[in-house]
Order: C-alpha cells, then sequence, then structure tokens
C-alpha cells in the first residue's frame, strides 16, 4: 500500500503519530473536514471530489512562525492523533487562528487527520497545497500520489512520483511506492527495479519485512521466478 515519509503517517497497521506505520479507520463526515474559515472566507478541501483550486492565491504564511498558542493547539492535534482521536485532533486545528489554518505545518497535521478518515480526495486536495507551498520538500508530492492511489487512481500517482525520484535520490519511500504503483499497474518488471533501489537507498532490512506483507506487492511475490530477482 505503499508508505509515507519517515516520522509522517504510513499505512499497513494502526495509526500512531510519529510511528513507521500507520493505517485502518472509521470513516468521517464532519463538516469540518470538508471547509475550514480563512478569516470570513470559507476555504474549501474537498467538495464532491473537486480540488481546492480557491486556496490557490489565499494569503500563505510561509515564513511567519505560528504564535505560541496557535502552536499549542497544533502540539495538542498532535497528541490527540498520537491517542488515536483524529476528531479532537481536527477539533483543536480548528481553534488555531484563521490564517494560519494553512500554515505548511497546520496542512501537514490536517493530512493526517483526513488519511485517518480515509478522506483521500481532501488528502490529496490539502497535500497538492503543501506541495505548492514547499516545493523544495518532497512531502507534499509523496502524499498527494498516496492519497491517489488510495482513491484507485494510481496511474495519476504514478505520474506525479516518477518526475521527483531523481530529485530527491535519497527518499526511500520514492522507489517504494513506485514499485508499489507499478506493481499495482501491471509493470512488475520496473516494480522489482525500484524495490531493489529502495533496499540500496533505505534499510534494506526494515523495507525488505515491510514490502513482504505490502498488499500492493503481492503480485510480485505470486510472480513466477525470473533470473536476478533474489
Amino acid at each position: 500500500m505503499g508508505k509515507s515519509l519517515p516520522g509522517d503517517l504510513r499505512k499497513n497497521h494502526s495509526v500512531q503519530t510519529g510511528s513507521p506505520l500507520g493505517g485502518n479507520s472509521i470513516a468521517l463526515c464532519a463538516p469540518d473536514l470538508v471547509n475550514f474559515q480563512l478569516g470570513t472566507k470559507v476555504i474549501p478541501i474537498c467538495i464532491e471530489g473537486e480540488v481546492a483550486s480557491t486556496l490557490v492565491g489565499a494569503p500563505h504564511p510561509k515564513v511567519i512562525d505560528l504564535n505560541l498558542q496557535d502552536q499549542r493547539h497544533l502540539d495538542a492535534a498532535h497528541g490527540w492523533l498520537g491517542l488515536g482521536s483524529h476528531l479532537d485532533a481536527n477539533e483543536e486545528l480548528e481553534n488555531i487562528t484563521p490564517v494560519f489554518r494553512i500554515h505548511p505545518q497546520v496542512l501537514r497535521v490536517r493530512y493526517e487527520v483526513c488519511a485517518v478518515a480515509k478522506n483521500w480526495q481532501g488528502a490529496a486536495d490539502i497535500a497538492g497545497e503543501i506541495s505548492r507551498l514547499q516545493p523544495h520538500s518532497p512531502f507534499g508530492l509523496i502524499h498527494c500520489a498516496f492519497a491517489l492511489h488510495e482513491l484507485k487512481r494510481t496511474s495519476e500517482a504514478l505520474s506525479i512520483l516518477l518526475p521527483i525520484a531523481t530529485r530527491f535520490p535519497n527518499e526511500s519511500v520514492i522507489p517504494y511506492n513506485l514499485a508499489c504503483y507499478t506493481c499495482q499497474l501491471g509493470d512488475l518488471i520496473s516494480a522489482r527495479a525500484w524495490l531493489s533501489k529502495a533496499y540500496a537507498i533505505g534499510e534494506a532490512a526494515e523495507l525488505k519485512q515491510l514490502a513482504l506483507d505490502d498488499p500492493d506487492l503481492e503480485p510480485l511475490w505470486n510472480a513466477p521466478h525470473q533470473p536476478g530477482w533474489d
């Protein structure tokens, strides 16, 4: 099912903030995951699957740090996620000063809230906005691709992730997820190559164990053995 950057939400087992693995939860229909306030303006995150294009052009606090009170709300949201309560985490985010609710660090936690709730379209929209705010970080594009894959839009996920493989050569999560996506698209040769690259970059033992338990890679393990696949 792919994975996320170290220290962030990952999939496969129970969700824990900062844990190497994350996973299943109940669906969430709370309206404040669909919209949040920017002053007097409502910013849609996900409305009937539409990308949150209205975020473009909104004032983004890229450099200004969160004030102490807002940072406390953000820390509390992290804490609630660690305790398994994404609803309480979201409430903490709603207590942040409106203009800072689209601060990159706040959006990262909001992405986690959406991911735990399996609101993958909202997660994709938020991750896309993070990538616009922080183009020199792979976080946004990795997580946007991950969310699209969860939406069964794996071809789109591949097209997003493939171009950044050379831009961030030390991120083992990128070739690992590319292995998952190409495997699910039936390209087992590319999947094997990407997986080998992930092993070479990251912690091979950990990644191999993760891969053996990853249902996205199951077609690879069930395929007839080919020379050079050891």
